[in-house]
């Protein structure tokens, strides 16, 4: 009787081996082909729609579409931004909530056509959502420059190195989160206490990446760079990092606008600069926020 019970045992173990190790392959091999048709997908959209080089851009329009129509967001987008000439151009963004993140492309690229490039600190690859999300298409598509912002050399051979390899586009376009992070309330308290300043919607800007970046595309296009500011963000503001209830019937408002002050010819002389458009966007922010 031992030697039944010993050989069901190792009949049942080795059948739930075999179920357990063919629902895992199947389970991989799902994720695997739902991956690689993510990144065809990506890849086909790009090749037609070269306006909208990044790879959920198709996800800031459903999520637009769904803001609209299922939440009832209302819109309110003010450009000031009259027909920019073809050249290179960067923009520097806040990053607003989680899900204001999903709307800032799909607002930008209305008003400023360009052939969209990411440039992004080489820290990115290392985050477990960012390196899938956004890293890995963006280089399967060849959209994405990553650069070491404490070496300025490593950095201009990086951008360089995608220019020389791509050719320099007459439209390129590069989007700065000037702030790099989500402004939770937390991060604001922290902030406000290491800094005495009473900050309530964005956070203070990153401006050594912002001016490495800005500066070394000034360099590398012969000075012909065009910049703009995008302020956006809901009128309810975000308590925690994802929280779509606090929209509903919410306003996203967003304002484009040219950037005319020369760039200085430090981070340090850029620091106080962008520092004093940061705060004004806050207050502006701040201004158009709902109870």
């Amino acid at each position: 009787m031992q030697h039944v019970f010993t050989a069901v045992a190792i009949l049942w173990t080795a059948f739930s081996v075999l179920i357990g190790g063919t629902i895992t392959a199947f389970y991989a091999a799902a994720l695997g082909v739902l991956h690689t048709g993510w990144l065809l997908l990506m890849k086909w959209w790009t090749s037609w729609n070269p306006a909208h080089h990044i790879p959920f851009v198709w996800l800031s329009t459903l999520a637009a579409t769904f803001y609209w129509a299922l939440l009832g967001v209302r819109w309110d987008v003010q450009n000031e931004v009259i027909d920019p000439h073809p050249g290179p151009k960067v923009v520097e963004a806040n990053h607003g909530s989680f899900m204001e993140l999903f709307l800032v492309y799909w607002v930008i690229l209305q008003f400023i056509r360009g052939d969209l490039v990411i440039v992004v600190k080489q820290e990115l690859a290392e985050h477990p959502v960012g390196k899938w999300l956004i890293v890995k298409p963006m280089q399967y598509i060849d959209r994405i420059i990553l650069i070491d912002r404490s070496n300025r050399e490593a950095a201009l051979a990086a951008i360089r190195d995608y220019l020389d390899r791509n050719g320099a586009s007459p439209d390129l376009l590069i989007v700065i989160f000037c702030d790099q992070t989500r402004p939770t309330d937390k991060k604001r308290a922290q902030q406000n206490k290491a800094h005495g300043s009473t900050w309530r919607r964005v956070l203070r800007p990153s401006r050594g990446g912002a001016w490495l970046i800005t500066h070394l595309l000034a360099e590398l296009t012969g000075g012909q760079l065009q910049r703009f500011e995008v302020c956006h963000g809901f009128s309810r503001p975000q308590q925690t990092e994802i929280d779509l209830h606090r929209i509903l019937g919410a306003r996203y408002w967003a304002r484009i606008r040219r950037i005319t002050d020369p760039l200085p010819a430090t981070a340090e002389a850029y620091g106080p600069m962008l520092t004093a458009r940061w705060e004004e966007m806050d207050q502006e922010l701040v201004a158009r926020q709902e109870t």
